[in-house]
C-alpha cells in the first residue's frame, strides 16, 4: 500500500511546523558531525517572507513532514533549504500530487 503526499505551497499557518521540522532534521546533523555548536534553525516565518518559495510536503493525513525554500539568484535556480522529519527520510520512494 502506498502513500500519497502532497506538495504545495506553504501557508502562515505552516511556520511553526516547518521551524520544528528544521531543527529535528538538525539534530540529524548534529549528532553526525558531533558539532559542538550549531545556530538554531531560521526562523520560518521570515522564511516565508523572504525572497523566493516554500513548499511544503502535507502527509495523507495533511500533517507538514517537510519543506524545501527555492529562490532564484543572479537567473539561476537556488535551493536553499530542504528539511524532512527524519523518520521519513531516505525512502526509497513517496508517491506526491
Amino acid at each position: 500500500m502506498s502513500s500519497s503526499f502532497v506538495v504545495r505551497t506553504a501557508r502562515d499557518t505552516d511556520a511553526e511546523r516547518i521551524t520544528a521540522i528544521e531543527a529535528d532534521a538538525d539534530r540529524m546533523l548534529i549528532d553526525l558531525f558531533q558539532a559542538e555548536a550549531w545556530p538554531a534553525p531560521d526562523s520560518a516565518a521570515l522564511r516565508l517572507r523572504a525572497p523566493g518559495t516554500v513548499l511544503v510536503c502535507a502527509s495523507p493525513s495533511h500533517d507538514v513532514v517537510g519543506f524545501a525554500h527555492l529562490l532564484e539568484q543572479d537567473g539561476h535556480a537556488h535551493h536553499e533549504q530542504l528539511s524532512v522529519l527524519p523518520r521519513l527520510g531516505r525512502r526509497d520512494s513517496v508517491a506526491c500530487s
